[in-house]
């Protein structure tokens, strides 16, 4: 028994950080077993798929509009690099949405908030420098 007193079996971990998309309705699960305490079947997708579905890189760019410090302009910059680093359609939203010119008239409004920090995340989302150390 765990600590809230349930069967361990009845408990179904969940991976910090992941995303849960689709739960599956239990007529899709009858021929691979069940499931027990509450438990539900999810398919799991990268960040940069799931975001899609959510506004796309276009979302991404709006955030770095809201940015108010130096940190958080930073953040969303991580952010829309991992969402483009390796994923296709969302380097051709980038693309058809002129995305990059966007980027630039928004940071364009952010000069005061442009720290080191936010000019290397810059350098690594046009692939000037490398997140592994040399």
């Amino acid at each position: 028994r765990g600590r809230s007193g349930r069967d361990m079996d009845d408990t179904v971990p969940f991976e910090h950080g992941a995303v849960m998309n689709m739960t599956l309705p239990p007529s899709k699960l009858s021929s691979f077993g069940s499931l027990r305490g509450g438990a539900a079947v999810v398919q799991w997708k990268a960040f940069a798929d799931s975001l899609r579905s959510v506004g796309g890189v276009a979302a991404l760019i709006a955030m770095v509009g809201t940015a108010q410090s130096g940190h958080e302009l930073e953040y969303c910059l991580e952010l829309l690099r991992h969402a483009l680093w390796s994923n296709l359609p969302n380097l051709h939203d980038m693309m058809r949405l002129k995305g990059y010119e966007a980027l630039g008239e928004t940071l364009q409004r952010k000069v005061p908030l442009i720290t080191h920090g936010v000019v290397l995340e810059l350098l690594r989302l046009v692939g000037g420098v490398s997140d592994r150390p040399d």
